[in-house]
């Protein structure tokens, strides 16, 4: 994954038409910017303040709303990549680089706001050893009119307590959330509580039932389906109070309907 971001890099840098440097007081390069045929930014490369102009951070643009971040140790090791839009809020998935793992966020755009939607910490071999994120299981990849398809969500990694409780939040009337969840509350929602408290569960006790549910959906015309919900842990503060706790992973999938 790094080497290969690496020679997209290389090869973006190498493809611009021309470049502006700014210098350190030192008189070691600081920022290499580089403009395109248009002269619009391109991309940029920010140096640590030495001789050998060793890369410190590489921004690149991606599109006309996206960036994406590389950022380097002094010793020229990558310690961090993602993408970013204009407003320097980080977008889908950042990689940070450890000495034996890597970690793993998913940002989101929330209202505006950058939120951490789902984490993963993966070892040397690329297995997942740690984390707040959800597993999901459909039953079918796509689906007729009228059709029911199941969507099953398990909880992997709690925040909150291993006895909190998984609930699935979607719009009711048909309608949908926006893609930035912006009507969040303003929309009326229907609740999917977990596994615990359905009656299916008799010889699945073994199981964290809490952290799993089951969604089904059905749609009356064809085409590719945006489906948003909002994947919820809650958690009551004090067993004699009302009061709950909640940790948020806002869910999108596209299904195709035939």
């Amino acid at each position: 994954m790094k080497k290969f971001m690496c020679l997209i890099y290389l090869i973006l840098l190498s493809c611009v038409e021309s470049s502006n440097k700014e210098y350190y007081k030192s008189g070691n390069l600081k920022t290499n910017h580089f403009y395109s045929k248009k002269g619009e930014l391109d991309s940029l490369v920010n140096y640590f303040d030495s001789e050998k102009a060793q890369p410190r951070k590489i921004i690149s643009k991606y599109n006309d709303s996206l960036s994406y971040i590389i950022t380097y140790n002094s010793k020229g090791r990558m310690i961090s990549e993602g993408y970013i839009n204009k407003d320097s809020i980080k977008l889908g998935k950042w990689y940070l680089y450890k000495d034996d793992t890597t970690e793993v966020f998913e940002f989101k755009e929330i209202r505006g706001d950058q939120y951490l939607n789902q984490s993963w910490v993966k070892n040397s071999n690329g297995d997942t050893i740690s984390g707040n994120y959800f597993h999901l299981k459909k039953t079918k990849d796509s689906v007729k009119v009228n059709d029911i398809v199941t969507f099953k969500f398990y909880l992997e990694g709690f925040i909150l307590s291993p006895n909190s409780e998984l609930i699935f939040l979607y719009p009711k009337d048909d309608k949908n959330f926006d893609e930035n969840f912006s009507n969040e509350f303003i929309l009326k929602k229907d609740t999917i509580r977990s596994l615990k408290y359905t009656d299916v569960n008799y010889n699945l006790e073994q199981l964290p039932l809490n952290h799993m549910l089951m969604v089904n959906f059905q749609f009356e015309s064809s085409g590719r389906k945006k489906i948003r919900g909002i994947l919820t842990e809650i958690n009551k503060i004090q067993e004699d109070s009302f009061k709950l706790e909640e940790r948020k992973i806002y869910f999108d999938q596209y299904i195709y309907v035939e």
